[in-house]
């Protein structure tokens, strides 16, 4: 029988390495003491606490401003008064001005209540029309915004020279004496403005636009001179300056009556009062 022979060499040499690694294992083990190795048990790291995060102390409050004073409501604005249509009488202005004794007040009248209703006087509608050609208040528009002479320059008001009774030609020898001087001819019939062009050459002037124009003129002016007038008005004047001119110069200034035939700005002859107040 060889196997139980077997096993016991086996054991036999297992016994002797044994002792052996017994040995070696109290050799290192100063106590003497048998070292267990068990697989289970495993080391465990040390928990560190965790640092608490820092907080930033909370910033200043930003400072309260005072609340602002709470200013009035404006009062409201009352409502612009209704424009009144012009009636069916005055659509169209008076003619016949030297005609008609009572055409200035009709005059007056009708310039005045266009000012009322609210007419929009410096409005641009230009071209004008043929039906403009007798309202003053075209021709003043026209003065005002756009008239311009042969140079291109504005027409001023402090040196337009008027003339009645027969004085025309001397007050056309003062114009061309001193430049920059003009008057009612030299604007409105000679060419010598933008007049002709602005209103595009209208075929047919209405009955009363040279009165018309004239108003407008006497209106525009500031300071303005005058040849062959009385200190005073004559009612019974029929003249241009009397019925047209003259009563429309209540904010012209200084009117001043020039010597007969004057050359200068010098020759002046007498001062006329302006009218007290406007014509209506």
């Amino acid at each position: 029988m060889r196997h139980p022979v077997l096993i016991l060499s086996a054991l036999a040499a297992l016994g002797t390495n044994f002792g052996a690694h017994a040995r070696a294992i109290t050799d290192n083990n100063k106590n003497g003491a048998l070292i267990h190795r068990d697989p289970a048990v495993i080391p465990v790291a040390p928990i560190v606490p965790k640092p608490k995060p820092i907080i930033p102390p909370p910033k200043p409050a930003a400072p309260i401003e005072p609340p602002k004073p709470v200013e009035p409501a404006p009062p409201p604005e009352s409502e612009p008064n209704p424009v009144t249509p012009p009636n069916k009488g005055d659509a169209e202005p008076p003619t016949g001005l030297l005609k008609d004794p009572d055409a200035l007040a009709t005059l007056k009248n009708w310039k005045c209540g266009r000012e009322k209703r609210g007419e929009d006087l410096f409005k641009r509608g230009g071209p004008f029309k043929d039906e403009d050609t007798a309202n003053p208040r075209k021709y003043l528009e026209w003065l005002e915004t756009m008239a311009k002479d042969e140079e291109g320059n504005r027409i001023p008001r402090e040196k337009i020279v008027f003339y009645t009774k027969g004085t025309f030609s001397m007050a056309d020898a003062f114009v061309k004496d001193n430049p920059g001087y003009t008057h009612y001819k030299i604007i409105f019939e000679d060419g010598g403005s933008t007049f002709m062009e602005d209103w595009n050459q209208p075929q047919n002037f209405e009955e009363g636009y040279v009165e018309a124009q004239s108003s407008a003129l006497a209106e525009y002016s500031r300071n303005p001179i005058v040849f062959g007038a009385d200190k005073t008005i004559d009612p019974t004047d029929t003249t241009m300056w009397a019925k047209a001119e003259y009563p429309f110069m209540h904010n012209a200034g200084t009117i001043t009556k020039m010597k007969d035939n004057a050359k200068k700005p010098e020759d002046v002859d007498f001062q006329i009062d302006p009218p007290a107040n406007a014509p209506c």
